[in-house]
């Protein structure tokens, strides 16, 4: 009901008011009985109307809530599980331990994988030299250790496969 609304009765409204006072879970009643007036009866049948009408509308949102909860807390544990598997998946994905790649002559800086790993070239002996940095100077290598980075002298274009080993 608009509050800001002013009614003019054409007689004086009588009720008798019925308390009954109440908590949360047992609100207080409060029963208005209109006498000789058509109108506030009419009035009180349309707020009653109102109300019940507004209570559905507060039940059905209170379902809706409890629904939307239910489907969070679903969603959280899918994200869960999908962050383990990920997790899984970023352990496997570590153990993709070498590489091939086709390259021309010259230099390049590549990775070594998880293990210390010899490379093979097709052709054979397309690498010319191979260089660590190491102990603040350059070291002359013949493999790719583990984790680091190689200087890697090419002769001529080829393909390179660097394969570490599963111990």
């Amino acid at each position: 009901a608009d509050t800001d609304t002013l009614h003019t009765l054409p007689e004086p409204l009588d009720y008798t008011p019925n308390i009954e006072l109440g908590t949360v879970e047992m609100p207080i009643s409060l029963e208005i009985s209109p006498t000789n007036c058509k109108q506030c009866e009419e009035k009180l049948v349309r707020l009653q109307q109102e109300l019940t009408a507004t209570v559905q509308k507060l039940t059905q949102t209170e379902e809706s809530l409890s629904q939307a909860l239910t489907d969070l807390y679903f969603a959280q544990n899918d994200i869960a599980q999908k962050e383990e598997i990920i997790d899984q998946l970023t352990i496997k994905y570590n153990l993709l331990i070498g590489y091939t790649m086709d390259v021309s002559a010259g230099w390049y800086l590549m990775s070594g994988p998880n293990t210390d790993a010899y490379p093979k070239t097709v052709p054979d002996e397309c690498i010319e030299v191979m260089y660590i940095y190491k102990d603040n100077r350059y070291e002359m290598v013949d493999y790719f250790p583990a984790r680091q980075g190689v200087w890697v002298k090419f002769r001529q274009a080829c393909q390179m496969t660097v394969e570490g080993n599963l111990e």
